[in-house]
């Protein structure tokens, strides 16, 4: 009995220790096997943003226009913020959807890497147009290491011949 009372003092002992290190997901130094903070966590945070279009949308052909009409859609996403004292730029490259004679069909687009602060305060704009199209949705994210956060998530319905996009809003980094 007591051989069992002290192998079970043993289990609990070891099973309540943790291994130590950063364990905030956003970090640069996040360490995924780390079960207890020890401080060692940056304020750093590697940022990619990306835009991406749903593929739910249809095409609209206001008065029985013939197919030929061209419906399309184009959106990229601006960033601005300051670092360092510096105004710095960044963003995604456009994406489109179109059945015009360019031939559109990029879904999908991400931004090189960044390196913020947290609580830096990014500014976002999403621009672009849509034309005769409805249920164009588009989804911007930022991936901070393996975690993903929706920044933005809008859908769009234009049966006129066409809407320009110019949405600002801010974030702040985690």
């Amino acid at each position: 009995m007591k051989k069992l009372m002290v192998f079970m003092f043993s289990v609990v002992l070891l099973g309540s220790c943790g291994k130590e290190g950063c364990a905030d997901v956003y970090s640069v130094d996040y360490n995924a096997d780390a079960t207890k903070d020890d401080g060692s966590c940056s304020d750093q945070r590697r940022v990619k943003f990306s835009i991406e279009m749903g593929d739910d949308f249809t095409y609209v052909y206001p008065n029985s226009q013939p197919v030929s009409t061209e419906g399309w859609c184009w959106a990229q996403v601006h960033c601005e913020y300051i670092s360092a004292g510096l105004n710095q730029v960044g963003g995604t490259d456009g994406i489109g959807q179109g059945n015009n004679s360019q031939g559109w069909n990029l879904l999908f687009s991400e931004s090189e890497e960044y390196i913020f602060e947290k609580n830096d305060n990014i500014t976002m704009e999403l621009s672009g147009v849509v034309k005769l199209m409805e249920n164009v949705s588009f989804v911007v994210k930022a991936q901070i290491n393996n975690e993903e956060i929706i920044l933005w998530n809008k859908t769009y319905n234009v049966t006129v011949a066409g809407q320009t996009l110019n949405e600002t809003q801010n974030w702040i980094v985690p």
